[in-house]
């Protein structure tokens, strides 16, 4: 096991924190991550090891995270070989075999949505105020996809807001290079409002496109609102 040991701790605050308060991982452990690098225990042919049903693949932010997780979860305790992988990374290939990554420490693992992990791939934190980070400037395209969710995905998306007090608007949109995924936005434009919607949508959507499964809610304000103008699509019960 090697002996290095990255910097981490803000990332062990953040999901302790979560834990303590019985709620899932915010913003602060959205930022962390995305700059982590974590260790990610190697079988002797040198894959990734899974645990679960179904399978996740547990990285670990510290060696004393690994070494108590072995410890409780192991008939033998003895812990493996390690990589130190960049979470980016991490997330990318998680993405591309189809396996759930699961951030563990002591006290609690959270396995990753797969629209959560493709946000870490593309080194974009997406918070609930409706704010999008990335760690690049990246710049933000708003418009219009080739071709529109189905009827069917459109009409559990309306069901899945149909008790909000929200107007909300989908659309189409690019950060810098990544792929193109659905962008919401919301009226009344409040960071609760984003948030209930964001998370109302999110398991539909990861039902419907399982391979493009991100979605970002964006404050309704300059530069996005003239965009979302243009190009937003209202997300309305049928009449």
């Amino acid at each position: 096991m090697t002996a290095q040991q990255p910097d981490n701790q803000a990332l062990i605050d953040a999901l302790r924190r979560a834990y303590t308060e019985q709620r899932p991982p915010g913003e602060d452990f959205a930022a962390a991550l995305v700059g982590a690098t974590l260790f990610v225990p190697l079988t002797p042919e040198g894959g990734p090891v899974g645990f679960g049903d179904p399978p996740a693949l547990h990285a670990f932010p510290d060696q004393e995270s690994m070494i108590a997780f072995y410890a409780a979860n192991t008939t033998a305790g003895e812990v493996p070989r390690a990589a130190l992988v960049p979470a980016r990374d991490l997330c990318a290939m998680s993405l591309q075999h189809h396996y759930d990554v699961a951030v563990t420490i002591p006290e609690t693992a959270y396995r990753l949505g797969r629209g959560e992990t493709q946000a870490v791939a593309e080194g974009v934190v997406r918070v609930d105020s409706g704010a999008v980070v990335t760690t690049d400037n990246t710049p933000i395209r708003i418009g219009r996809p080739a071709q529109d969710p189905s009827a069917e995905c459109l009409a559990d998306l309306r069901a899945a807001i149909a008790d909000m007090p929200a107007r909300v608007v989908w659309f189409w949109m690019r950060l810098g290079d990544g792929p193109a995924h659905l962008g919401l936005a919301v009226r009344p434009d409040t960071a609760e409002l984003r948030q209930r919607v964001g998370h109302a949508i999110q398991p539909v959507w990861e039902r419907h496109s399982p391979d493009n499964a991100v979605i970002t809610v964006l404050p309704v304000r300059p530069p996005y609102d003239a965009h979302i103008a243009e190009s937003g699509e209202p997300l309305e019960p049928s009449a």
